[in-house]
């Protein structure tokens, strides 16, 4: 992330797709794709001619669930220090 050039407020800029409201829709999606997933995974159990390619969904699911984990650790760690800075500042 860039900083600003003024030496006594670094305010730093975070990039559209770093947003909370991108992040949140990002994780919505994730939570859809492994809904999805769950439903690829049960299909592949009952047709005996697709049960070589469980590994699809299974990969899928296992990437949309990285992702969602990755994405809420981010957004609880930015929540956590702007609680942290706010009761640094002296606001309740």
């Amino acid at each position: 992330m860039r900083l600003e050039q003024n030496t006594v407020h670094r305010k730093t800029f975070s990039p559209w797709y770093d947003t909370e409201l991108m992040c949140l829709v990002t994780i919505l999606f994730s939570v859809l794709v492994f809904l999805f997933c769950l439903a690829g995974i049960s299909v592949c159990n009952e047709k005996e001619e697709f049960q070589n390619y469980i590994w699809v969904p299974t990969f899928l699911m296992m990437m949309s669930g990285g992702l969602f984990l990755s994405l809420i650790i981010r957004l609880t760690g930015r929540s956590v220090t702007r609680y942290r800075n706010r009761n640094l500042n002296g606001f309740s």
